[in-house]
């Protein structure tokens, strides 16, 4: 289970440099310098497109189309492009069925295009999704058994994008991977790869966090709005997030691009500027221009 997230560090780069640069123009490098990554990364990803509008990956094309779709998206390219045009019609006539990344990765790429327009792909997503989850909260590779908390963060993602288009999606669907991530928290307040691994790993404390915040858990919680006005400028904070957050602070770092995707994902979520002492977007943004976080070669590589 742990060889998933292995398999999802290389190819999310680019997707996590969209994130981190669009928006990041005081972390220590120029806006130019800025600019010229977002286009660099833009220009590789299009480069290795397909003529039929996919980038090819084996046995996982679609998922892998949508994971590049989903980083166009977010480095502000738009329908007028080719490539992302090219890329929604190939995935509108090629859904990943047997694959929840990519199934969570497709409800995220045309929510982050269109997500009116696209709301009937978005909405088929999620219901796959829904159909697919296991009985413990969480789901596997195709949607069959008991899964690991990796490919469960990238399904709750998918969730997440659908909730934002406008799809419903039934609460207890989410509560149930809230019970399972509640339940699984181990004492250092990390989780490990699966209910069946006591080892925190600091890539899956952002999928903990994730399935929290995707189930509508907060920080912390207004008690004014509960119990009355006597009760004005007091908060409770939750558990669970507060020992998640606090884990993450210890083992910050960027050493992989899977890991500061889900930092990025976190304290988007949670509306942090600082994790710890480290005031994380800044130095994500610094890493990525500085090329401190790798950026392979697309379709190089093996796995996802």
């Amino acid at each position: 289970m742990a060889d998933s997230v292995v398999r999802l560090k290389r190819p999310l780069a680019p997707l996590l440099a969209a994130f981190f640069l669009v928006p990041c123009m005081v972390c220590g490098v120029t806006p130019e310098q800025v600019q010229g990554r977002i286009d660099e990364l833009a220009k590789r990803i299009k480069g290795s497109q397909s003529g039929n509008g996919a980038w090819n990956y084996p046995g996982r094309r679609s998922g892998f189309t949508a994971l590049q779709l989903l980083a166009l998206g977010h480095a502000g390219l738009t329908e007028e492009d080719q490539a992302v045009s090219r890329a929604c019609k190939f995935l509108q006539r090629n859904f990943p069925n047997n694959d929840t990344y990519g199934v969570g990765l497709y409800a995220a790429a045309f929510e982050v295009i269109n997500p009116k327009k696209y709301r009937a792909e978005i909405q088929k997503a999620a219901k796959w999704l829904i159909e697919r989850q296991a009985r413990n909260g969480t789901w596997d590779y195709q949607g069959e058994n008991n899964g690991d908390n990796s490919v469960t963060q990238f399904a709750l993602l998918g969730l997440k994008a659908a909730l934002n288009a406008g799809v419903a999606v039934d609460q207890k669907v989410l509560d149930l991977s809230e019970s399972h991530f509640r339940r699984t928290q181990l004492g250092d307040g990390g989780w490990g790869y699966s209910d069946q691994v006591a080892q925190m790993s600091p890539s899956m404390i952002p999928a903990g966090l994730t399935a929290l915040h995707v189930a509508g858990v907060k920080e912390r919680k207004s008690l004014e709005l509960e119990k009355g006005p006597e009760f004005i400028g007091r908060y409770e904070m939750d558990p669970a997030v507060s020992k998640g957050i606090a884990a993450m602070s210890r083992s910050l770092g960027f050493s992989n691009a899977y890991l500061a995707y889900g930092i990025e994902r976190v304290g988007i979520f949670y509306d942090r500027q600082f994790l710890g002492n480290v005031e994380w977007y800044p130095t994500g943004c610094a890493a990525i221009v500085r090329r401190e976080v790798a950026v392979p070669k697309l379709g190089r590589g093996r796995g996802w």
